[in-house]
């Protein structure tokens, strides 16, 4: 960006100047990349969306513009997947406004793009409805790629403060927050399914190789997760059934040994998960953690697996200190249902008994993770108030607890619990 304007206040904003060739494509470097995380997140040629319809709401009003958008730069167009005061759905990808935003990593001003030689031959400067003033943030996803823009439009030109601006950087952050819960919603479907497919498979396979494949499988998939083992309660003693690598194995009776740690405090105490964030200087175990941060291991989340009782914990351990995210955490819960399930699954009595006693539980449990993931995504909270949320939710309305999770992943809206709109802290 070449000129600056100065606001109202005294302080300069940057404003949008380019080359002269106002015909010439644009398109940053790693555009191929960029449209493949576009298709990745697929968000193109969705219904509307009241959470995104509430944020562009929001941008006109507090920036006093008539025009809110949250654009999706494509290939050949920019298509609106939320617009206030403007009936377009989609336009060409012409350059100067939301297809010149996403070439930089920080906000696009245009205080009158009449004069500026990049957007002054842009289709909706030069013809219908004539906007004179563009101001859009970049949507940043979390591999880098700027899907496309939030942005306020007016048919006036205008100076915007720093402090209007910094406003649209939030909201933007906000719609980033929404498209990567949906994304995480979407690969969390994904990897349920795959889960499925091994569950019917027990039916031919042991359990054993299938909780061996579940520890593989969170290794690959969770970001972060270097090694993984799944701890079994045999009586009253603990013991690690499978791991990925021997070395995990040793770190796993550290905690039996020393009866510290997050999965023995899963086990004995029946919480639904514990996260260490780094092993090394954490008060709650300060024998077992010394030891684990001495073995390579600085990051620990144990999660509950769950039969008609505390069966044992998944855990997710890895070499760098807070490793895990709020996504990977539900993920992880996704994977420690499944090991729950085969466990459980192995102590029915008979074939058939097995086989309907999984069907019932991926057809509820999975569904209650996914909800449980929603909401530990969008108003970072625990997995243990996401499920107090979800219990109130059922209370309140008195329907099972399944059908207010169903209803969350359907909708996306929070269940009404009759009390505070937020869980205890």
């Amino acid at each position: 960006m070449g000129g600056r304007s100065d606001d109202p206040g005294g302080r300069a904003v940057p404003v949008a100047s380019g080359r002269d060739d106002a015909s010439a494509v644009i398109a940053p470097a790693d555009d191929e990349a960029r449209l493949a995380a576009v298709r990745r997140y697929g968000v193109l040629d969705t219904p509307p969306d009241r959470a995104f319809d509430a944020i562009t709401a929001i941008a006109a009003r507090l920036l006093d513009a008539p025009v809110a958008v949250v654009s999706i730069v494509d290939e050949n167009r920019i298509w609106f997947k939320s617009r206030h005061g403007i009936d377009l759905h989609e336009v060409g990808r012409d350059p100067g406004l939301c297809a010149s935003a996403i070439l930089q990593d920080e906000p696009w001003v245009v205080t009158d793009a009449r004069t500026d030689p990049r957007a002054r031959a842009n289709p909706l400067v030069a013809g219908e409805p004539g906007f004179r003033f563009y101001a859009g943030v970049p949507l940043t996803v979390s591999d880098g790629h700027n899907l496309g823009t939030i942005c306020v439009m007016d048919a006036q030109p205008r100076t915007i403060t720093e402090s209007e601006l910094a406003t649209l950087v939030d909201l933007a952050a906000v719609v980033v927050d929404e498209l990567e819960l949906r994304f995480s919603a979407r690969r969390t479907t994904d990897l349920e399914e795959q889960l499925r497919t091994q569950a019917h498979a027990l039916t031919a396979e042991t359990v054993q190789g299938t909780m061996q494949r579940i520890v593989e499988l969170a290794v690959d998939t969770i970001e972060g997760c270097d090694h993984a083992s799944i701890s079994v309660l045999e009586g009253t003693q603990i013991a690690t059934r499978v791991c990925s690598d021997p070395r995990v194995a040793d770190v796993d009776v550290m905690q039996y040994d020393t009866g510290e740690g997050p999965c023995v405090d899963v086990v004995n105490h029946g919480t639904t998960s514990v996260y260490a964030e780094d092993l090394t200087d954490d008060p709650r175990w300060p024998r077992f953690g010394p030891r684990a941060a001495a073995a390579g291991m600085r990051s620990l989340l144990a999660i509950r697996l769950l039969g008609d009782r505390t069966l044992g914990a998944l855990n997710l351990y890895a070499r760098l200190p807070r490793a895990y995210g709020a996504t990977d955490r539900a993920t992880g819960v996704i994977f420690a249902t499944h090991a729950g399930i085969a466990l459980a699954a192995a102590e029915a009595r008979t074939e058939a008994h097995r086989v309907e006693h999984l069907e019932q539980a991926l057809s509820s449990r999975e569904l209650i993770g996914q909800a449980q993931g929603i909401l530990m995504e969008r108003e970072r909270i625990t997995p243990d108030q996401a499920f107090d949320v979800l219990r109130r939710g059922s209370q309140h309305l008195n329907v099972k607890l399944r059908e207010v999770a169903q209803r969350l992943v359907d909708t996306g809206e929070r269940p009404a619990t009759g009390a505070e709109s937020k869980p205890p802290a």
